[in-house]
């Protein structure tokens, strides 16, 4: 990122993603990452890291660049709170729907990806001219939790 050092915060949820903490911690930007390796194996050498904590909002705050997994709720968390996040999808998964969202993100513009590890530390180094390419999510709500409850408490009956 020419040259200048930035703060990258990983998150990769609750689940392995070895292949992404690897990858960040190897590369050129660990000097200046946090990660969160969930319950993954490797252990990072050369970045700042952790495995689980209560909330992550403050990392995601202190950070220039978020990267995270294709996790619904990681993504469009930081959709929701205007973070044009680096998206990664942890394809060692046994589903697949990390791709597919993924792939949404990119036909839509809404976030830079990487859909391979190996890419994320090039995507770092490019990352402000590419989030200059990103357009405001402006999708509905994927947490709708008014929505949702009204929903539940209409279908048990319930007075709202």
């Amino acid at each position: 990122m020419g040259g200048v050092a930035v703060n990258v915060f990983v998150t990769v949820g609750t689940t392995a993603f070895d292949p992404l903490v690897e990858a960040v911690d190897r590369g050129g930007h660990a000097g200046h990452a946090l990660l969160q390796i969930g319950d993954g194996e490797y252990v990072p050498a050369n970045a700042r890291w952790f495995r689980f904590e209560p909330g992550i909002r403050r990392h995601v705050e202190a950070a220039d660049v978020v990267v995270c997994h294709a996790g619904a709720g990681s993504v469009f968390g930081l959709l929701e709170s205007g973070i044009v996040p680096l998206v990664v999808p942890n394809t060692v998964r046994r589903d697949k729907h990390q791709l597919e969202i993924a792939r949404w993100l990119t036909r839509n513009r809404y976030a830079v990806v990487a859909m391979d590890p190996m890419d994320v530390n090039a995507t770092l180094d490019g990352f402000p001219a590419a989030r200059e390419r990103c357009v405001p999510f402006a999708e509905r709500r994927f947490f709708e939790q008014a929505t949702l409850n009204r929903l539940v408490r209409a279908r048990m009956g319930i007075d709202g």
